[in-house]
């Protein structure tokens, strides 16, 4: 007995059971606290065991009451901390435009406006704003290729008083930007650069063995240089591989403008005055220059009429030539190679416009590959094999049975190829050695092109590497892009659909 009282002691342990349960005092606690009082009961006088009882049981409501305020303080404060439900750009994001908007949405707008900073401090934020619940700071100037952190710091109280500190950070990426400038590039679109509204890129840049390198956005097509430094974009002109323009060029030439060897001059073919031809029977003029300009008039290339005119094939400041091929309507009826620096015709050769459908050329103007074609019984042509010729002689040094080809390789050794229009070769990109015969590589088409797919080739400059493609001959994007070598073996580099800037 705690007393002699048993309604008191029945009091004070109940009381003492609410304040353990209330305060969290262990059983064990609680039991041993008990068990003493009990064994010094024969010890202690009636008096002094109801005052220690008293006291006993008043310290546990003082303390107990205590830690009830604390905790309800605890509570309010709680209440009050900012929760945050979203943030833009996302924690781990890559590829962050450089210029935007940093946006953190409450579950409930704070009282107080958050601070809101970033690290490395590059660039600047706009003051923060508020868009409902949603805390907005604007940011530019960041740096392409960049990691930042974003810390999110707040003050707050709550009704009682409480006083808090909150604190939110995450990190990511920037964009890659443009690629560096010294290497070559291949460039190619993730989206359809066609269509009566072409949707703003990205076009994504890749080095020559495979690695993303950069990328920049612009709508509508975009014909690269051979390296890939200079970008013919419609609608702009020339700009560079960080999208800075070079030179505004007129684009609209019959005949032109092709980017040279070098990827800093071009060919065109225009009216002797330079302007884009306007009648049916006017003399045309090779003009050559930087894409910078001035251009200079070279030579009289060939006719321009209302289905005929000519074209340049390559332009080579390297090689200091030019091949213009002359097509009226639906054949080659001459080629020429021309001297840039004087004008002096090297070679010229005419042909039959039903038996030579097409002329290509290799960078700089020693090959041309020539398609021939036949008509059969029924009167539809039908390609044949190609010839390929030496410029220097005229002599043909080459002849590949019902392939087309696309493209030489920089050293003029390989080609691409495809299939010949009407002819029963698999449906396939082919490189070829030419001399030889010997097919190096094949990639099938894909399924659901009967009638041949599209190839794709860009040579590396000053290399043996090719970048072949293919797909449909539609506007679809083609389904991949493999890096070739000179031995056949190859790599796929990036998967469709896609298009190609070359």
């Amino acid at each position: 007995m705690i007393t002699e009282d048993p309604q008191l002691e029945t009091r004070l342990r109940h009381y003492g059971t609410i304040l353990r349960n209330d305060i969290h005092v262990s059983p064990a606690l609680h039991t041993q606290i008990v068990q003493r009082l009990d064994r010094r009961q024969g010890a202690r006088p009636h008096r002094l065991f109801m005052q220690l009882a008293l006291t006993a049981a008043m310290l546990v409501v003082a303390v107990g009451g205590v830690v009830l305020v604390q905790r309800v303080r605890d509570n309010e404060l709680a209440k009050a901390q900012p929760q945050v439900s979203s943030v833009s750009p996302a924690d781990g994001a890559i590829s962050v435009p450089i210029h935007g908007e940093f946006r953190v949405t409450f579950a409930k707008r704070p009282a107080g406006l958050p601070e809101l900073a970033h690290t490395p401090g590059d660039g600047s934020q706009t003051a923060a704003r508020w868009d409902g619940s949603t805390l907005v700071v604007g940011y530019s100037g960041l740096h392409t290729r960049q990691r930042y952190e974003v810390v999110l710091k707040s003050d707050f109280a709550s009704a009682l008083g409480g006083k808090g500190h909150f604190e939110k950070s995450w990190s990511f990426t920037t964009e890659l930007g443009p690629p560096p400038a010294g290497i070559p590039l291949i460039w190619y679109s993730t989206v359809s650069p066609y269509g009566p509204t072409p949707q703003a890129g990205p076009w994504v840049a890749i080095d020559w063995n495979g690695a993303v390198v950069g990328r920049l956005n612009a709508s509508g097509g975009v014909n690269q240089s051979p390296d890939g430094s200079r970008l013919d974009v419609a609608g702009l002109g020339y700009v560079d591989q960080a999208g800075q323009p070079v030179a505004t060029v007129r684009l609209d030439n019959k005949g032109g403008p092709g980017w040279s060897d070098d990827s800093r001059h071009f060919c065109l073919v225009a009216t002797a005055s330079g302007a884009v031809p306007t009648g049916n029977n006017e003399p045309a003029w090779l003009f050559a220059g930087p894409i910078e300009g001035p251009l200079h008039r070279v030579a009289q290339a060939g006719q321009f009429g209302g289905q005929s005119g000519p074209g340049v094939a390559a332009c080579s400041f390297a090689g200091d030539r030019a091949v213009v091929v002359q097509t009226v309507i639906m054949g080659v009826s001459e080629v020429r190679v021309i001297r840039l620096s004087t004008g002096a015709l090297l070679y010229q050769r005419q042909y039959s416009i039903e038996q030579t459908p097409f002329v290509r050329a290799s960078h700089d103007g020693q090959y041309l590959a020539e398609q021939t074609a036949a008509t059969d019984a029924q009167g539809a042509q039908r390609y044949g094999a190609t010839v390929i010729r030496r410029v220097s002689d005229g002599r043909e040094v080459g002849r590949l049975d019902n392939q087309t080809v696309v493209a030489f390789s920089w050293d003029g050794a390989r080609v691409v190829t495809m299939p010949a229009i009407g002819t029963s070769a698999p449906n396939e990109a082919r490189l070829v050695d030419w001399p030889s015969g010997k097919v190096l590589w094949r990639l099938p088409g894909p399924p659901g092109t009967p009638g041949g797919a599209a190839v794709y080739a860009l040579a590396r400059p000053n290399g043996t590497d090719m970048v072949v493609g293919i797909g449909p001959q539609s506007a679809d994007g083609i389904t991949e892009l493999w890096l070739v070598g000179s031995s056949g073996t190859a790599k796929r580099i990036a998967t469709g659909p896609l298009w190609t800037g070359f």
